[in-house]
């Protein structure tokens, strides 16, 4: 990769066949619970949140949806959060899926993107 120019890595990370969000989801991890919501708000499909197990310990798993056809770009805004509710939806989706003794530690969330 470090041989490659700024446009060559940019296509890269475009290409439709790339894996995404719930390509990872689906083989990496076991006993997924969707959380969905931020109860005070409304769902906001750009953004994935879920409890898991990864090799048997318990994770958060935080992630954006963009879709892969059509459809799916418009029902997730095209991966990105409504901006009406982005700070309210989005971020506090993302702050309650966090497991509690882990809330303050940056470090325990390591969040890909990609779909």
């Amino acid at each position: 990769m470090s041989n490659l120019t700024a446009a060559q890595r940019v296509k890269i990370a475009r290409m439709p066949g790339r894996p995404g969000t719930m390509d990872f989801v689906h083989n990496l991890f076991t006993d997924v619970f969707v959380c969905q919501g931020d109860r005070l708000c409304r769902e906001d499909p750009s953004i994935f949140g879920a409890i898991a197990r990864f090799h048997g310990k318990p994770v958060t798993v935080i992630g954006h949806r963009k879709g892969r056809n059509f459809e799916e770009n418009m029902k997730c805004n095209f991966g990105m959060p409504s901006p009406e509710v982005q700070e309210r939806t989005g971020n506090r989706k993302n702050r309650n899926n966090l497991i509690p003794e882990y809330r303050n530690e940056a470090s325990a969330v390591a969040p890909f993107s990609g779909e």
